[in-house]
């Protein structure tokens, strides 16, 4: 579940995103777990209200992420470069990956019972591990979610657990060719980084969007 939703953004002349129209839309009724008077934070009471009928429903495990793929993607995926339709990050990738695990940090708090996994850490890249066993292991989240890492690097988890070096090659580095792929009616997969997608032939127009993006 989308823990919260936040104003939509759109790219702008500079290609950066911003949430534009937001003062002609306030208050804005739209979004769950929002601030209606200010769109672009956070307000919990409601996501706590479906948590609670979550308990009350026996559903014990939830994945939590923010946000949406499509209207604020550079909340809810971190990245450096943007799929084809999207936009260039707003604010450092990194504060995106924060407003994650605050979420998470923040419903765990409140809901110890239930059995959270968290969302958005890829961005961290090599760091990842490092980041995922302190939030684990201080019980403010019971498992890490891994989606873009793993489909350059799905040894990760198992390297970790088994105490190998980290393979830096196979990291993900958040091309956004994976989201730009399907969006444009491929495959998704790494085409920078996994030998079999590289060497497919949409490979050669997933790298042309993304230089046009740039």
């Amino acid at each position: 579940m989308s823990a919260t939703d936040l104003f939509p953004f759109s790219s702008s002349k500079d290609g950066l995103g911003k949430p534009r129209g937001l003062s002609n839309n306030l208050p804005y009724n739209f979004g769950f777990g929002i601030d209606k008077d200010n769109p672009l934070k956070p307000d919990f009471r409601e996501t706590f209200d479906f948590l609670t009928l979550l308990n009350q429903m026996h559903v014990n495990l939830v994945n939590i992420t923010i946000g949406s793929p499509y209207y604020t993607p550079h909340i809810q995926r971190p990245a450096v470069f943007p799929p084809s339709d999207g936009y260039l990050p707003p604010t450092d990738p990194l504060e995106s990956v924060a407003a994650h695990i605050i979420a998470v940090r923040l419903i765990k708090s409140s809901f110890p019972d239930l059995i959270l996994v968290g969302s958005g850490y890829s961005y961290l890249q090599h760091w990842l591990p490092n980041v995922a066993q302190y939030e684990v292991r201080n019980g403010h989240v019971d498992f890490v979610g891994l989606g873009r890492m793993v489909l350059s690097y799905p040894e990760l988890p198992m390297d970790i657990l088994k105490g190998n070096p980290i393979q830096k090659k196979k990291i993900c580095r958040t091309f956004s060719d994976c989201t730009t792929g399907p969006r444009n009616g491929m495959a998704s997969g790494c085409y920078p980084l996994d030998p079999y997608f590289r060497k497919r032939p949409e490979a050669i127009k997933i790298r042309s969007m993304r230089k046009a993006r740039r």
